[in-house]
Order: C-alpha cells, then structure tokens, then sequence
C-alpha cells in the first residue's frame, strides 16, 4: 500500500496509469520479497480525493479487514450491503483502500472526500489464474466493482453521498486506445511505511 500528497491535480487517465504503475511494482516487490504466485493479490486499487492518492491491493489471508478493526468502518459498510451479500469475503482492494484511509484520517467522514476510484488487474485470464507474475503492462485492465449479480457489494458503496463518490469506468481507459498517458511524481510527498502498517488478524 502507499499514501501520496501530490502537488497539482490527476486526471481519471493519469489515475488509472498511476494504479497499473502500482500494480506492477506489486509484482516486482512480490518476487523480490519471494512472495508465492498464490499469495499475492489480484487486485490494485487506487483512491484520489483532496490531491492525495492510496494505493492499496485486496487481501489475500487472514480475517477480513473490513469487519475486524475496530474503527467504525464495519458499520459504514454494513449501512449499505450485509455481509452475508459481500463477495470476496470483504477482502477487496476497496475495502483495502478504505482502511488505509481511515488509518490515516481516524476522524474525517469518508462520505465528504469525494473520492475518485479505480481498481485494476491482471486482464490475461490465462496468466492470471496460472502464474499472475507473468502478467505485463499491457495486459493490464480496469476492473469494475463487484457488484449483487456478481454476487458482490462494492458497488453498493459508490455513488453521490456513499462511501465513495464515483468510480473510473473500463471504458475510460479502453477508449483511449494505446495513446500514452503520463504524469509527474514532482512534488509528491510519499507517507513512510510505517505509518501505513495494518496489522491483518490472525485467520480464526
């Protein structure tokens, strides 16, 4: 996960690279760090709101987040979908994201961030369900929240005056077609791991 404060605005293109840029160094840090093809995470979301950005992957292990920290953030969440109704075990990189902005910000309402989401993965089925390390940049895809007939909730959750305002759409990036897409990380203040740390529970 990372939290950046960065000095001018990020477009919705320039959102997406910034969380595929994340997805990828998921990988190299993975290898790196002889993470199993099993364990690492499918999934890299990112949040923009008040010229900040959280990069956060879904969880892979462990008793959800979502519902075992003790922040009041299970409340919020279970306001809007039950968790009986939620995919993934509430493990998604929403969820993940969500709890690292609460870590930073205890007592700011989410509701007021206006923040801006996208989640991306791994868009190659076949190196995705065999050996995601595999997978390149340009297999990358935006990935839709989930949502009821998937089985999910995360998409109960966006929306004006929700948890989250709004979500980048697949298609933002598919209609841009291979133009390139930059940003600059001049001025950016990176905050330090160590305030990042989330401690998952033991697995009951």
């Amino acid at each position: 996960m990372a939290h950046h404060k960065v000095s001018h605005p990020i477009s919705d293109l320039q959102l997406i690279k910034i969380a595929m840029d994340g997805f990828m160094d998921m990988l190299r840090n993975g290898e790196l760090y002889e993470v199993g093809k099993k364990a690492l995470p499918g999934v890299l979301t990112a949040f923009y709101f008040d010229n900040q950005i959280i990069l956060a992957s879904s969880q892979k292990g462990g008793s959800a987040l979502t519902y075992t920290q003790g922040n009041g953030l299970d409340e919020l969440v279970r306001a809007c979908v039950h968790p009986d109704d939620k995919s993934n075990q509430a493990k998604c990189g929403e969820m993940s994201a969500l709890q690292t902005f609460k870590h930073l910000y205890p007592t700011k309402p989410i509701r007021a961030q206006n923040i801006v989401t996208v989640t991306v993965r791994c868009g190659n089925d076949e190196v995705r369900n065999s050996n995601v390390y595999k997978c390149k940049e340009e297999d990358l895809e935006v990935y839709s929240p989930c949502n009821p007939p998937q089985g999910g909730g995360c998409e109960l959750l966006i929306g004006p005056k929700k948890l989250i305002e709004r979500h980048i759409p697949p298609t933002t990036w598919t209609n841009n077609g291979n133009a390139a897409v930059t940003y600059s990380k001049n001025g950016w203040e990176t905050t330090p791991l160590d305030r990042l740390s989330l401690a998952a529970p033991a697995q009951q």
